[in-house]
């Protein structure tokens, strides 16, 4: 199983990352602070135990909510059993829905925020008498949780892990997650959007490793068209190769293909027999997006990574 971690930049000094995990065989809540150039030594989180009662927690998402560093997650009771339950799990501990609601029994977790009062978080939900398991919604303001719906027409596999953005301009979020076995749909990525909710295959991604982490970073700009999302989507292949497959959304679409934008991107994992995370360092390329092309021109780029546990 990939050990969860999420990854935001630190608000209070850009220079760092604030890297969030699951620690050791206890799987506590960890955060190590990661200097993004890698001049400053790592001061590796200290395990002190835990408390009587835990809550053990899997998988995260960390998002930036008014400043604040906001991690989610699913979590269950210390010594229970069954479904776990989607829940803040800091700066505070708390569930997201008071119903049942908010029970999943699969892995699939993402968050995104609007940076403000808003954040969305996103999870696997199987309707009863159905076989697939549908991307579904909750709106979680500070204040309230509100379900949104279940989108039907996004079904995903049950080891499906989740990626999600805000895309300001639209006030529109963007939703990845996989499909490995249901025969009657295209193996691969899909990414879906809150308008219409509907899931939409993502070209040449075919390959994925069943069950594959995914990291997922974004950046927003503007040209003489209109403003737009570039998206870099990152995710392990068959052959225990990590790829790297980019898009660029505008308004309600994306299209997938490989800016010009200078900017770096991280990927943080774990070696085989390591217990420790390790950072992927990849500068964005002039050429990566060209003018759109056809679908049949889409690219897809392989990077070697020692092990699939990752975060963005």
């Amino acid at each position: 199983m990939a050990s969860p971690v999420a990854v935001i930049t630190n608000p209070a000094d850009p220079s760092n990352h604030l890297l969030f995990f699951l620690n050791g065989s206890t799987q506590q809540l960890a955060m190590e602070v990661r200097s993004v150039d890698g001049s400053t030594p790592i001061t590796p989180f200290v395990n002190n135990g835990p408390s009587t009662g835990s809550i053990q927690v899997n998988p995260l998402a960390a998002v930036l909510k008014k400043n604040v560093p906001t991690v989610y997650g699913t979590s269950q009771p210390q010594g229970k059993s069954g479904p776990t339950y989607v829940s803040t799990v800091s700066p505070y501990y708390n569930p997201i829905s008071q119903d049942k609601g908010a029970q999943t029994t699969t892995p699939g977790l993402a968050a995104c925020s609007n940076g403000d009062a808003n954040d969305w978080v996103y999870y696997l939900r199987q309707p009863d008498g159905q076989v697939g398991y549908q991307v579904t919604e909750f709106l979680v303001d500070g204040i309230n949780t509100t379900p949104m719906s279940s989108w039907t027409s996004a079904v995903a596999s049950s080891n499906s892990n989740l990626a999600a953005v805000y895309f300001k301009a639209s006030q529109e979020r963007f939703v990845i997650y996989s499909n490995t076995e249901k025969e009657t749909r295209q193996k691969g990525l899909y990414w879906v959007n809150s308008n219409d909710a509907t899931g939409y295959p993502i070209r040449t991604t075919s390959g994925l490793q069943p069950g594959t982490p995914l990291a997922l970073t974004s950046m927003e700009d503007k040209d003489s068209l209109s403003p737009y999302l570039n998206i870099y989507l990152y995710y392990m292949d068959n052959n225990m190769q990590l790829n790297r497959v980019v898009g660029r959304a505008r308004d309600s679409s994306i299209t997938w293909f490989q800016s010009n934008v200078e900017s770096t991107n991280f990927v943080y994992y774990i070696k085989d027999g390591g217990t420790t995370f390790e950072r992927f360092q990849e500068t964005v390329q002039p050429g990566w997006f060209k003018s759109p092309p056809a679908l049949e021109e889409e690219e897809m780029v392989q990077r070697p990574a020692p092990d699939h546990d990752m975060g963005s």
